[in-house]
C-alpha cells in the first residue's frame, strides 16, 4: 500500500477523493481499505481463474463499489469535476 499511497501524495490527492480501476478483483482489496472508491473493468483479454469467478457473482463483493464492462461509457457517465 505504501507505493499507492506515496503516489497519491506526490501528485496531491486525497484518498478519499481518489479511485482506482483494476480488472482483478482482488488488486482492489488494498485501495477499498485505504478509502479509495474501486472500479472493477471487465476484461476478456485473458484466462484467468479470478475472472472466471466473476461469473459466479451474485452481487460484488464489498471492496468493489462499481463494475463496468465499458470504461469509456463508464468515465463519460461521470460529472466532469469542478476546478
Amino acid at each position: 500500500m505504501r507505493p499507492l499511497t506515496g503516489a497519491l501524495r506526490h501528485h496531491g490527492v486525497a484518498l478519499l477523493q481518489a479511485a482506482m480501476f483494476e480488472d482483478m478483483p482482488h488488486n482492489l482489496e488494498a485501495p477499498h481499505a485505504l478509502g479509495m472508491t474501486t472500479v472493477l473493468v471487465h476484461s476478456d483479454f485473458f484466462d484467468h481463474p479470478a475472472q472466471a469467478k466473476l461469473k459466479s457473482w451474485v452481487e460484488p463483493p464489498e471492496h468493489v463499489h462499481h463494475m463496468t464492462d465499458d470504461l469509456t461509457g463508464f468515465l463519460d457517465g461521470i460529472a466532469p469535476l469542478e476546478t
